[in-house]
């Protein structure tokens, strides 16, 4: 969980989640996933949650990047 700043009303945290769907046929050739250099990759599946401060849910993004390092 990541502590956001922003104007009164934004979120407040931000939960994020990446997992690769098939390491064995990395387009880049990574086998640590852990250790992942790519920003961007069509076979990582990424869910974002976006929490109010008294942790209501605002905002659902799946996408195919990388939030957090």
């Amino acid at each position: 969980m990541r502590q956001l700043d922003g104007p009164p009303g934004s979120p407040r945290f931000a939960v994020s989640v990446d997992m690769c769907r098939d390491v064995a046929s990395c387009p880049y050739g990574v086998t640590d996933t852990e250790k992942c250099p790519i920003f961007v990759c069509s076979q990582r599946r990424a869910i974002r949650l976006l929490l109010s401060r008294e942790g209501e849910l605002l905002q659902v993004i799946n996408d195919d990047l990388r939030w957090e390092r």
